[in-house]
């Protein structure tokens, strides 16, 4: 759990309403091992797939507009850029219990913060801005951890090693079905 995740298109806003997208029921699936959904404000579609310890989300946006992913926490935190590719944080939960995570994307981002937000925000959050062309699916995958933040990349890396969304799904859908 990192907090939010949302993929939005156009200029990041600082506004955690205007992260919200209306979506149609008709275009959305949802199993236990697997969501989807079309979201239709900045166009995109978004889908995941989890492990015992990590999700593996799926992103793609139809628009020529900038393509960003939205990364806020929900709790008190931290949130910190490691590179173009690397997130990692951890977020406090009631009886002070810390979910550390890691997130690695498989294309470059640029981070920025919202213009106009408030700094430091109540709860941190970053936008991430791709430069891929529309229709381009682009990855991002979680880890999490209760130890630690090396612990959270740990289990990302043993649990979903490479960038094949569908053995992820399918690996899931087994779990699920045993």
């Amino acid at each position: 759990t990192a907090g939010l995740i949302m993929p939005v298109s156009g200029i990041p806003s600082p506004s955690r309403s205007i992260w919200q997208s209306r979506y149609d029921h008709d275009f959305e699936t949802c199993k236990p091992y697997y969501y989807s959904v079309r979201l239709e404000d900045p166009g995109a579609e978004l889908e995941f797939t989890v492990s015992e310890r990590a999700s593996f989300f799926r992103v793609s946006w139809e628009r020529t507009d900038q393509k960003n992913i939205m990364i806020g926490l929900t709790n008190p935190g931290e949130l910190n850029i490691i590179d173009n590719n690397n997130i990692e944080g951890f977020e406090l939960y009631k009886n002070n219990v810390r979910v550390y995570f890691h997130i690695t994307a498989d294309n470059s981002f640029r981070a920025g913060i919202p213009e106009n937000a408030k700094t430091p925000p109540a709860y941190p959050e970053y936008y991430l801005t791709f430069d891929v062309p529309e229709n381009k699916k682009i990855g991002l995958k979680v880890g999490v951890s209760f130890i630690d933040r090396a612990q959270a990349r740990k289990n990302l890396e043993s649990e979903i090693p490479g960038w094949d969304f569908n053995s992820v799904k399918e690996k899931a859908r087994d779990r699920w079905n045993e």
